[in-house]
């Protein structure tokens, strides 16, 4: 499955599905706090 890239810009969010044996992986660019994160 190809891959989906989201760039979200700094003190905003966003909302993604992942279903099961689906990954997420977080890059932080700006070298700070990385993520909150709810499930």
């Amino acid at each position: 499955m190809p891959a989906n890239i989201e760039t979200i810009p700094a003190r905003r969010g966003a909302a993604v599905r992942v279903t099961k044996g689906q990954s997420v992986k977080v890059i932080n660019t700006h070298g700070e706090q990385v993520v909150d994160t709810w499930a």
